[in-house]
């Protein structure tokens, strides 16, 4: 059961971070209450907050898979979120200026 909700955490955050300007322009024609900033700020924190999840999932299922599948699912964790995070950050600045 560790695997597949770090799998989806991963799944969810890395399409929240990729796609986050593309559902942000989705969200606008289908709920027009907020401003299209908002909703890039929210699906850009959200995908990071499920990045931020991964290592909490990892470290309570600990005792359930071994020492060296932790260590490769944070080094993969880690890797992915700097990735889709910083890209996901980048297009947030840019679409604020």
């Amino acid at each position: 059961m560790p695997h597949v909700r770090y799998f989806t955490l991963l799944l969810i955050g890395s399409l929240l971070s990729a796609y986050a300007q593309h559902l942000s322009e989705w969200s606008i024609k289908i709920l027009p209450f907020f401003s299209y900033m908002h909703y890039l700020t929210f699906y850009t924190l959200a995908g990071i907050a499920c990045f931020v999840a991964i290592p909490y999932v990892l470290l309570r299922a600990r005792h359930r898979l071994p020492t060296f599948i932790v260590i490769v699912y944070l080094i993969i964790a880690i890797f992915t979120c700097l990735i889709f995070s910083f890209w996901s950050i980048f297009v947030l600045a840019m679409s604020g200026s």
